[in-house]
């Protein structure tokens, strides 16, 4: 249904919500969201800058305010401040939440102003990163509560009054969390060093550079995800997966193309999860992932100079299964889209937790989990074999090497490889004989070596 501008706070009053949420435009970029509960949600949508991840222009959107509590009059006032700012370079969004930058004892702001500033240059970067970011932000300005001891954060202390003091009660809180500590102490440097050149921090003042995640804490010791890493199970594990909800909703076909290409590319669920359809490029049948998706980019930028994208070559069966899903959500940015519950208007793509319950519904809880499937892979193709006048060997050159470059795992001999181009084809040839592999273990088969 099609809706007239509004003039007047008594028109805007006298909308009644619909069975969807509409908007009801007010001019100069200016509309009205009203919800179907009756909600009526002031926004103003801008161009500024382009996109890092399209390259297309930059486009967002500022929420003014909810009415009746801001007034028409006030909204237009306040669109009006927010294109004064665009045409300055500067993101009103970016510039509101910030807020009031500077105490007036001292000069500087509350850590809590600085780390909402820093949450704003995550904008690009995969929703699992932002989350986990938003969480480590919740723990450093307003503290945690386990085991009922309430340990409080500093997030309304004056950047110039930070101490490490501060942190250290937070990191002794997650003394049996190591990844959260992990995170936790870069997280609150990464802050600081926002603020800093912004005139936020002190210069030079650099409160947690002798704490550290590990020192002083007990060795960390790492579990390994429930995979299965034998062949026959392996195919049995295929074949449900075929299964998976057959005739169920779209969201159990997703599910269900999302594992099998798991199985495919053994990439890391998230990437699976997040993946975007311009990251792929049919014609060289290559899947690049960008660095700034991969696993601790951000711990990875600190140790070299290059940012380098993981390039995942695509079998025949990789592509066909994009093929047939393209048809479905081709239209999308995502592979897998979905919309937050927080904010129906952000798209999401689909979670690790998901893939995780499917396979809990398959019957494998504690047997194989989606990060499994790179375990899965490692061991299989690390114990290949092939028989070459009499005497067995490994199928391809450093075959140890090239599976760890496909997991995207960093060492001497990795390092390498990436010198060396990659070795794109033996990965390209590696990855098609694991698709062929699947197929195999999945009718039941096995897949033979072969003498030369």
């Amino acid at each position: 249904m099609a809706h007239r501008p509004i003039e007047t706070d008594l028109q805007l009053k006298n909308k009644k919500p619909e069975a969807k949420e509409y908007r009801v435009t007010i001019g100069g970029g200016l509309y009205v969201v009203v919800g179907t509960n009756g909600s009526k949600i002031f926004r103003w949508d801008y161009v500024l800058g382009t996109n890092p991840k399209t390259g297309k222009p930059w486009r967002k959107t500022f929420t003014i305010g909810t009415y009746p509590e801001v007034k028409l009059s006030e909204a237009r006032q306040k669109r009006d401040d927010a294109r004064d700012l665009v045409k300055s370079g500067i993101d009103p969004v970016q510039h509101r939440q910030l807020g009031e930058t500077a105490s007036e004892e001292n000069g500087y702001p509350p850590f809590r102003n600085v780390a909402k500033g820093w949450l704003t240059t995550l904008a690009g970067k995969s929703k699992k990163t932002s989350l986990r970011a938003e969480l480590m932000v919740h723990y450093l300005c307003d503290g945690v509560e386990l085991d009922g001891i309430k340990v409080p954060g500093f997030g309304d202390i004056p950047t110039d009054q930070v101490k490490g003091k501060h942190m250290s009660p937070i990191l002794v809180a997650f003394e049996d969390q190591y990844e959260t500590r992990r995170r936790l102490l870069p997280a609150a440097r990464d802050i600081m060093d926002y603020g800093m050149p912004r005139g936020m921090v002190p210069e030079d003042y650099a409160p947690f550079d002798r704490l550290s995640a590990s020192k002083g804490f007990a060795d960390h010791v790492t579990t390994s995800r429930p995979a299965i890493m034998l062949p026959k199970p392996f195919g049995e594990l295929l074949r449900k997966i075929e299964t998976y909800k057959l005739g169920g909703t779209r969201r159990h076909l997703h599910d269900r193309i999302a594992l099998k290409l798991l199985a495919l590319t053994f990439v890391r669920p998230a990437n699976v999860g997040m993946a975007e359809w311009d990251e792929f490029d049919f014609e060289a049948k290559a899947w690049t992932i960008p660095f700034k998706k991969l696993k601790m980019a951000s711990q990875r930028k600190e140790k070299r100079e290059v940012e380098r994208d993981l390039v995942v070559p695509l079998s025949r069966q990789a592509i066909a299964l994009l093929m047939e899903l393209r048809k479905l959500t081709g239209n999308s940015c995502y592979l897998f889209p979905g919309f937050s519950k927080a904010d129906p208007e952000v798209e999401i793509g689909l979670t690790e937790g998901r893939l995780n319950d499917a396979l809990v519904s398959l019957g494998y809880q504690g047997i194989h989990c989606a990060h499994g499937f790179r375990s899965s892979a490692s061991t299989m193709l690390n114990a290949e074999r092939i028989v070459i006048n009499g005497h067995q060997t490994v199928r391809w050159p450093d075959q140890k090497a090239l599976v760890e470059v496909q997991l995207d795992h960093e060492d001497a001999s990795t390092q390498a490889i990436y010198d060396r181009g990659g070795r794109l084809t033996e990965r390209a040839d590696m990855m098609q004989f694991w698709a062929d592999k699947l197929d195999a273990m999945r009718d039941g088969a096995v897949v033979l070596p072969f003498a030369a």
